[in-house]
C-alpha cells in the first residue's frame, strides 16, 4: 500500500524547515572536520540547497584551523533516481595540512 503523497510532501516540508542536517537548506557554520594536530579550534562557512522538487542536493563548505590547515568540500547528489531505488552523487575534497610531514611515495622515501 503506498504512502498518500500528502502525508510524504507534509513530512518532507517538516524535515527540511524545522529539523537539523543535510535536509535544511541554506548558511552553516562546519566546523569539527579536521584531522588530530589542526589545533583545538577549526570552523567556517557552508552552504547546501535542495533543487528540482528534491531531485538534486548541492552542498559545499570551506573550514580553516588554529594551525592554518585549510580544507574544502563540494557535494552533489541525486537521490531519487528510479523511484527513490537508487542514490548516486559526487564528493569533491580539497585539503591543505601544511605541518603534516609528507616523505614521498614509493620505497625511496
Amino acid at each position: 500500500m503506498a504512502e498518500p503523497d500528502l502525508i510524504t510532501r507534509s513530512a518532507v516540508f517538516a524535515d527540511r524547515h524545522l529539523g537539523l542536517g543535510d535536509l535544511t537548506n541554506g548558511f552553516y557554520v562546519d566546523f569539527g572536520k579536521m584531522i588530530p594536530g589542526a589545533g583545538w579550534l577549526s570552523g567556517g562557512p557552508g552552504y547546501r540547497h535542495w533543487y528540482a522538487k528534491d531531485q538534486v542536493f548541492v552542498d559545499g563548505s570551506a573550514a580553516i584551523s588554529w594551525h592554518r590547515y585549510k580544507s574544502a568540500q563540494a557535494r552533489f547528489e541525486l537521490p531519487t533516481i528510479g523511484r527513490s531505488r537508487l542514490a548516486a552523487g559526487s564528493q569533491f575534497r580539497w585539503q591543505d595540512f601544511g605541518q603534516v610531514d609528507y616523505f614521498g611515495e614509493g620505497p625511496g622515501t
